[in-house]
């Protein structure tokens, strides 16, 4: 294969080998054009002009050192080879005819190579201007707007690879589970198979979007892409949301009850994802934090677009069940049931905190301890469980306990942090009460055994606090 014959023909190895790149590919180039809509960050609506954009120029920033590496793996070694020699060749040698040139064969994009490789040209500068900008010590509006509008115009300007050119990607936004195809494909009423079908391509293509989250990983740079990604969804669910208004007309009552149960449970749990879990994330100066954050987030879109999907089975075929379709499935009985036994869990400390406090002080540093690891647990792993409406109170108070420390565990703030956990309990104590009153944990007991392997599990190390709750018959 002679020179000509390799750069005319190397992507179609690529399409048929590195599909999974591409894709990717896709997903960041939307998320880098949406995240320079303010609508879509988890920010207050408030003067732009005021505020510092400096920590979502951050986020853009890895989002395009990203975007750099798939383009990096994609083309191959000949090709960046040339590309790299032909820019040295333009700044040292070549007249500016001869660069003109250059410059109007690759911007032709009369293949996807070229287009390609355009598209890493426009990278390459985006990333040596967004190196500079970062040197400063605060961004204003303008200046983020600015290279968004620089980002976006190249995103927009390539032949191939601009994502928004087709409402529906052909590649790329399908129905991927076969049950589900099947359902549609049975469905007769043409109108109603064409709402069926719209719905279910919105979800699959935010599904296909979460799949691209990686919730595991704990670097910034890997946490960073991932938020471009949940405010890349938060433009989709809203895009969503106007669709289903728009569907009008239906004849069919329970589709149309469906339909608007749908718009209330996206808008409900759209805030729990973005403005509840990822609210103030520029301040989170821990990268465990943040990740907890992300992961929350992550959990709640999944198991939202999930439990959408089959529940849009479920209209046509009711035996449908949704581990059988998704690995991952949580039913809303198992987060109850979960929630229920953390809060109840979360009362038990704070009583185990109260009861050192006043009857064993020699031991009360280490139930603070086990009580702090704990409260971090829930704050990772059991916040996004929380109704909105809960979901203040039990931020308030974690942010002001987590902020004390061993010297305020005697005399006046003792006091004081008893008294604030007093009031807590009680809140607790009517949460657990309004969790059981769900439907679906209806002549369903809190496990009290579950509860008990938790608190042995946080205490066991200390041979003193374990005795102490065995005689009061905790354990």
């Amino acid at each position: 294969m002679n020179e000509e014959q390799e750069y005319k023909g190397w992507f179609k190895r690529v399409k048929e080998e590195e599909s999974q790149y591409l894709e990717e590919l896709d997903v960041l180039l939307r998320a880098l054009d949406r995240v320079f809509n303010p609508e879509n960050l988890p920010i207050p609506q408030t003067d732009y002009t005021s505020r510092d954009f400096y920590y979502e120029m951050t986020i853009v920033r890895d989002g395009i050192l990203r975007v750099l590496n798939i383009l990096e793996h994609l083309i191959p070694d000949s090709q960046k080879n040339m590309y790299w020699f032909q820019k040295y060749a333009e700044q040292t040698y070549l007249s500016d005819k001869k660069r003109d040139y250059l410059r109007m064969k690759l911007y032709r994009q009369d293949s996807e190579e070229k287009a390609l490789l355009l598209l890493y040209d426009s990278f390459i500068n985006l990333k040596g201007i967004i190196t500079d900008l970062l040197k400063t010590s605060k961004l204003s509006y303008s200046g983020y707007k600015n290279f968004g509008d620089l980002l976006s115009k190249a995103i927009s300007e390539n032949r191939f690879f601009n994502p928004f050119l087709q409402e529906i990607h052909p590649e790329f936004d399908r129905i991927t589970i076969p049950e589900i195809v099947s359902i549609v494909r049975e469905i007769k009423d043409r109108e109603l198979k064409r709402i069926i079908s719209g719905i279910l391509l919105y979800l699959f293509r935010i599904l296909r979007f979460i799949n691209h989250i990686e919730p595991s990983s704990h670097t910034l740079y890997s946490i960073n892409c991932d938020l471009l990604i949940l405010f890349l969804i938060r433009s989709e669910v809203r895009t969503f949301v106007d669709a289903l208004k728009g569907y009008k007309g239906i004849s069919d009552k329970r589709v149309k009850e469906f339909k608007d149960m749908l718009v209330f449970q996206f808008s409900v749990e759209s805030k729990r994802a973005f403005e509840q879990e990822l609210r103030d994330i520029s301040a989170v100066t821990s990268v465990n934090k943040l990740r907890g954050k992300v992961e929350n987030s992550y959990g709640i879109v999944q198991h939202l677009i999930e439990e959408s999907i089959v529940q849009t089975a479920r209209l046509f075929n009711p035996d449908i069940k949704g581990e059988d379709l998704f690995p991952s499935y949580t039913t809303r009985l198992e987060q109850s049931m979960k929630l229920r036994e953390d809060v109840y869990t979360l009362y038990m400390f704070f009583h185990i905190f109260e009861l050192s406090a006043n009857e064993r002080p020699d031991i009360i540093k280490s139930v603070y301890h086990s009580l702090r690891a704990y409260m971090q647990y829930f704050e990772s792993f059991t916040f996004r469980l929380l109704r909105h409406d809960d979901y203040e109170e039990f931020n308030r108070f974690f942010n002001d306990f987590l902020s004390t420390d061993e010297e305020m565990l005697s005399g006046n703030p003792l006091k004081k942090i008893l008294t604030a956990i007093h009031g807590f309990k009680i809140f607790l104590e009517t949460t657990v009460r309004f969790i059981s009153q769900r439907v679906e944990l209806y002549g369903r007991e809190l496990d009290q055994n579950k509860v008990r392997a938790v608190l042995n599990q946080f205490f066991s190390e200390d041979s003193d606090v374990m005795d102490f709750l065995r005689k009061k018959g905790i354990l």
